[in-house]
């Protein structure tokens, strides 16, 4: 992408007005909005980035746009923010597993490990083939000495994912 060239040659002035211009000609293009955060983020300009983000999530809605916003919230040690996008994005796109994992992982830091696993269960059950969320409900549930627990749900993960290394 010619914007990214012109950042990686210090021209970051340059490589805004270039995403300014692909913006009013692809609006909706995904790639273009993580562009322009990814040059917001990386030059320590995180509220130019936020509001990228919140632009990007009323035109262009994604998964990844909410894992993004929610990714530079998290970093930003803005937790009720991260878990408000989080509740946002699983009400649009339940299907997506990185929202229970990250959802999860959130209220374990918080140590709220009850509704840690609240989410980590919720998504293998609806996402039970995303092996990470049945390995942090494994972990969650040895960290809080319900070994028995922990050893049951890796046994459905590995009844659900027979072939699946990770698991054994």
């Amino acid at each position: 992408m010619y914007a990214k060239s012109k950042w990686l040659a210090g021209d970051v002035k340059a490589s805004r007005e270039i995403l300014a211009r692909a913006f009013q000609n692809n609006p909706n293009s995904e790639e273009i909005w993580m562009a322009a955060v990814k040059l917001e983020s990386e030059n320590n300009e995180f509220q130019r980035a936020r509001k990228l983000l919140e632009k990007a999530r009323e035109i262009a809605p994604s998964p990844r746009i909410y894992l993004k916003s929610v990714r530079l919230e998290w970093c930003l040690k803005d937790l009720i923010a991260a878990k408000k996008l989080l509740m946002e994005a699983l009400e649009q796109f339940p299907e997506t597993p990185k929202l229970y994992l990250m959802m999860g992982q959130i209220l374990q830091q918080e140590k709220n490990y009850s509704e840690a696993r609240r989410y980590f269960s919720d998504g293998v059950k609806i996402c039970p083939t995303f092996i990470p969320l049945w390995i942090w409900l494994s972990r969650l549930e040895e960290s809080q000495n319900q070994i028995i627990k922990a050893r049951s749900d890796l046994e459905k993960a590995r009844l659900r994912n027979p072939k699946n290394a990770e698991l054994w």
